[in-house]
């Protein structure tokens, strides 16, 4: 099922994906993103993925471990946020993970 473009309709806005990691390019990838969005006037959604925890015995370990990856998420993020205030002068959208489901239009 293809869904339908909703890029000509009144207070759409384009978006572009930057993926927040623990690399060297991270910082160069935001650069870049934050300065076309800011010439394109568009919004920027930087996103940083936590693994799922494989601890399914020792959930007590699991949930330390979980709240250890999104306090390093949350850090990640700030970095990468400041990084396109710095770059582009943007306010980007940060996500954590992928089970934060949002419809941006």
């Amino acid at each position: 099922m293809v869904s339908k473009r909703e890029v000509r309709q009144e207070g759409h806005r384009r978006k572009f994906l930057a993926v927040v990691d623990s690399t060297p390019e991270c910082e160069k990838a935001i650069h870049y993103a934050a300065r076309r969005v800011a010439a394109i006037d568009a919004d920027l959604v930087l996103i940083f993925v936590i693994e799922p925890g494989d601890f399914q015995h020792w959930l007590g370990v699991e949930d330390v471990m979980r709240a250890e990856a999104k306090v390093a998420a949350d850090q990640a993020l700030a970095k990468a946020s400041a990084w396109a205030v710095k770059f582009g002068g943007i306010t980007p959208i940060p996500l954590k993970n992928s089970s934060e489901k949002r419809r941006f239009r």
